[in-house]
């Protein structure tokens, strides 16, 4: 993890007390791991130590926390100074957000652009040794009575026990910090009950891109009867190896109020680093006859980022258990689960640019069976452990499976046969860097075609051969005609086979070079259901994914909020594709943006606008906004009409070749939204900034109406076309308790939003000509476009 100020200030300090490390070993580093785990988990509330504080104030980074008055409570263990205190009194905590985008967000959620929250009771988790010194400052005066000595057991034990500390993996970190990886040191926690807003969380990681977050777990309201009955299922589904661990206490919604990257002095963006990326995976995985119980064996190649940390931080499905880890020699390796983390602790920590590997060994039931006949993955990312962030690596995949069952996966095949007990293997490779493997087992029916320099295998699971038997050919034209389509518009096709396979989940997904398709999204060939039933044409559903080979891997995505890159390009290559290959001969063909309005202004349950929700480059984070379907709506269907309106203002052919210089230029990196648009602004010559500040970063669809003259001409007909609006800004409005404490108020603000004389918009526009030549005599005349 980095420090609370910049990876700087730690690399400084490293580097400034490197010959002291030479020569002196810590005392954290000499002790065991599990020894420093089994003593935090030990601590106790240590009652006697309680000290008073007045009129204290600690920066926390981002935001300000002040103390009135109170008592503070330290957490400790023997021969381990405190780290979580507990709090009882009357205390603030005051946040501004760095920029528009978060301080919407703050808006919608709590109804103020910025915090500033009081609180009387809560929690700090302070792995810093002089903030937590400067807290504790005073010496302990005796002072607490018993009923606050009560409230304090009381809220620990709240806190201890209850999903936020676990969703946090808040032990986890303390672990690090006493190890005294400097990546854990500036790690912070404040779990607060504020008196307006409830329980809500303040937390500085140092080593996440966004160090700062601020949000609430809202838990799942339920009455005690229903608390039973979803109890029970949970123990059946675990049964069944699902849901591992999970209580129903720990059921709910994290509302992300704030995510953002620290700041310097003069505001430049200090975003965190892992403290490992990955530069291979080699996974060795067995799926176990009977339940396909999967069992795997994950080598990994890392490379240290700073050469500060022994610490390597994995991510691995949650219903999957960690049963050891070995080092570069061999060596056990101490690690600890908790969810879908796992915290691995190396012997040393290698030089920044070193390589390390380490061997994991894991296994769990994620593969379902469905209806009794077919199969599918239940989490196609994260049945293997992930590192770093931006995680991109080649691969070698190899599966060991029953041999009544096929198997398709990522990569190219490079060996294969039987082996004792009724078992099939193969080895396949990857080579390009990319971001996640998959597999998919069952019965197929096997299809190929040849595209250009590509061969199509599509592989029909038995669900989707009864329905789709005598449509493989269809298919596979769909396939080929958009895999030769987008060549023409974005480049080469990175590798020279397409793997394709349908399944029983309710979407569809690409991979780099494999491809899964929706059984339930392929059914309507004749467009029947998707002209009855509003159901997206199965050609753009093809379409959409194709176009993720490129945008999504041949253009990566540095983080959740250049997400919308790959989405919105991908539906808008599925337009496009659309709008030449199936538009001339069916109109009505249901495709990524129909309906685009109706569902970006549908009122949610408080009367706000979905559009309104957050604007394109939230990524995942709009999935948690007060409505279920604002994040397909933002980032499928506005991205899609914004990289449109891009399309229409530079003309389709000059934007596409735009994309197609940009697609070759990146080649397989992910980069951010800002460079992303800088591309594009050096190819096109102008800069994208005021289009992206108002449709990328802002939101607001604005009213324009448009009037026009036909004016005659020696040449022809001009026609003037004028756009206006009424206002460029709306009115929100919010009930507020008046200063006076007397009542309630209403308080009204105007947001301003697109101001079209500022701006330069793409305007479609139907001209309907009538011609009195080509009109018979006593006839109307024809209407032309």
């Amino acid at each position: 993890m980095k420090d609370l100020t910049s990876f700087h200030y730690i690399a400084t300090r490293r580097a400034a007390s490197c010959l002291l490390g030479a020569l002196l070993a810590t005392t954290a580093v000499a002790q065991d791991p599990e020894e420093l785990l089994q003593g935090i988990r030990s601590r106790q509330l240590d009652l006697a130590a309680a000290v008073s504080v007045n009129k204290l104030k600690l920066n926390t980074g981002m935001a300000d926390l002040q103390l009135e008055n109170g008592v503070l409570v330290p957490v400790r263990a023997p021969g381990q100074r405190p780290v979580e205190l507990v709090f009882v009194g009357e205390g603030r905590l005051e946040l501004e957000p760095p920029d528009e985008v978060e301080a919407g967000q703050l808006d919608l959620f709590t109804g103020e652009d910025h915090l500033a929250e009081s609180f009387n009771e809560g929690i700090f988790v302070v792995a810093r040794d002089e903030a937590a010194d400067a807290l504790l400052k005073n010496p302990p005066d005796g002072s607490l009575d018993e009923e606050t000595a009560r409230r304090v057991q009381a809220l620990y034990e709240g806190w201890r026990s209850g999903p936020e500390r676990r969703f946090l993996n808040v032990e986890g970190s303390l672990l690090g910090d006493a190890l005294e990886d400097p990546y854990a040191e500036g790690y912070f926690v404040c779990w607060a009950k504020g008196e307006e807003l409830g329980d809500f969380l303040y937390v500085v990681e140092p080593s996440a891109r966004e160090q700062v977050t601020l949000g609430q777990f809202v838990r799942l309201d339920a009455t005690e009867r229903e608390k039973r009955k979803i109890r029970k299922s949970l123990h059946r589904e675990q049964r069944q190896g699902r849901f591992i661990g999970v209580d129903v206490e720990d059921l709910g919604e994290w509302k992300t109020w704030v995510s953002t990257s620290q700041r310097s002095a003069t505001g430049e963006v200090r975003r965190g680093l892992p403290a490992f990326e990955p530069t291979r995976y080699e996974l060795d995985v067995t799926l176990v006859k009977g339940d396909l119980e999967i069992q795997g064996t994950a080598r990994i190649h890392l490379r240290a980022t700073a050469g500060l940390s022994r610490v390597a931080w994995l991510s691995l499905n949650s219903d999957l258990e960690v049963q050891g880890v070995r080092g570069e020699g061999g060596g056990d390796l101490f690690f600890e689960q908790s969810g879908g983390d796992v915290m691995v602790v190396l012997p040393s920590a290698p030089a920044a640019g070193e390589e390390t590997r380490i061997e994991v060994a894991y296994h769990g039931q994620l593969v379902e069976k469905y209806e009794g006949k077919t199969f599918y993955l239940r989490d196609t990312q994260s049945w293997y452990p992930h590192a770093g962030d931006v995680d991109l690596a080649p691969y070698e995949l190899t599966f060991h499976w029953p041999d009544n069952l096929d198997l398709v996966a990522t990569g190219s095949l490079v060996d294969s046969g039987t082996q004792a007990g009724g078992y099939q293997w193969q080895k396949r490779r990857l080579e390009v860097k990319t971001a996640f493997a998959s597999f998919e087992v069952g019965r197929f029916r096997t299809a190929t075609r040849q595209a250009g320099h590509v061969e199509i295998a599509l592989n029909l699971d038995r669900e989707s051969t009864s329905y789709l038997k005598d449509e493989e050919d269809q298919l596979l034209d769909n396939l080929a005609s958009a895999l030769t389509f987008f060549e023409e518009s974005f480049g080469p096709y990175p590798l020279d086979h397409l793997t394709v396979v349908t399944t029983a989940r309710n979407y569809s997904q690409s991979l780099l070079g494999f491809i899964t398709l929706s059984s339930l999204m392929m059914l309507d060939e004749s467009g029947l259901l998707s002209a009855l039933f509003g159901f997206e044409d199965r050609r753009t559903v093809i379409a959409h994914e194709l176009a993720h080979q490129w945008w999504g891997h041949v253009v990566g995505m540095e983080s959740y909020r250049d997400e919308w890159i790959s989405e919105s390009m991908a539906s808008y290559a599925a337009v496009h594709f659309a709008r030449k290959k199936l538009w001339p001969e069916r109109p009505s063909v249901v495709g990524p943006t129909t309906g685009w309005q109706e569902e970006l202004l549908r009122r949610t349950a408080d009367g706000r606008p979905v559009e309104s929700l957050g604007p394109l480059i939230l990524g995942q984070r709009l999935a948690n906004a007060d409505s279920l379907d604002a994040y397909s709506a933002i980032v499928y269907k506005k991205g899609a009409v914004v990289v449109d309106m891009l399309s229409r203002f530079y003309g389709e052919e000059n934007f596409l070749k735009m994309l197609r210089a940009a697609a070759g230029h990146i080649a397989h990196r992910a980069v951010s939204t800002e460079v992303f648009l800088d591309i594009l602004g050096r190819l096109s010559g102008a800069s994208l900034e005021p289009f992206a500040r108002q449709f990328i970063y802002g939101t607001g669809l604005p009213d324009i109406y448009f009037t026009y003259d036909v004016v005659p001409s020696s040449t022809g007909w001009t026609i003037q076309l004028r756009a206006s609006q009424q206002a460029p800004y709306h009115y929100t409005y919010r009930v507020v308790k008046r200063s006076d404490d007397r009542g309630l108020d209403v308080a009204r603000r105007a947001q301003l939003g697109l101001e079209v004389e500022a701006s330069a918009l793409p305007v479609p526009i139907r001209i309907m000509a009538f011609d009195p030549a080509r009109a018979g005599k006593g006839k109307k005349g024809k209407k032309s476009k």
